[in-house]
């Protein structure tokens, strides 16, 4: 059975699309969306916005952070990394917090290329 949608916003192809889905999956109808996947999602007249703000606080919160001082960049531009620098004796916070930084990323893209640039040296992270 093929179902096409149309993309105009009809409460009648709505309640359609939601009725297909059910017979196809068992899904239940949770109301507007408001969190999802450490998301926060906000509607208004101008669109949709989307946050991590919640998400950002616990892991601020999780690292011992979240009474720091705001800084423009994840980290300072004239630092430079080095190979003969300390290897860290557990590197799975510093995967950690790489990780949830790349997944910040997605509502915060200022800090793509800092964070990109951190995960070059998550095997030997110095």
């Amino acid at each position: 059975m093929e179902f096409q949608i149309d993309r105009r916003n009809d409460l009648n192809q709505i309640t359609t699309t939601k009725t297909f889905l059910h017979e196809k999956f068992s899904i239940k109808d949770l109301g507007n969306l408001k969190y999802f996947l450490d998301f926060e999602i906000a509607r208004s007249q101008k669109g949709i916005h989307m946050c991590q703000k919640k998400y950002i606080l616990k892991m601020l919160a999780e690292f011992g952070f979240l009474g720091c001082k705001r800084a423009s960049t994840p980290m300072i531009y004239s630092v430079e990394f080095s190979e003969n620098s300390p290897k860290l004796v557990d590197s799975s916070i510093y995967r950690t917090l790489i990780g949830k930084l790349l997944y910040l990323t997605h509502t915060r893209p200022d800090i793509s290329q800092r964070t990109q640039h951190l995960s070059q040296f998550l095997c030997e992270p110095t």
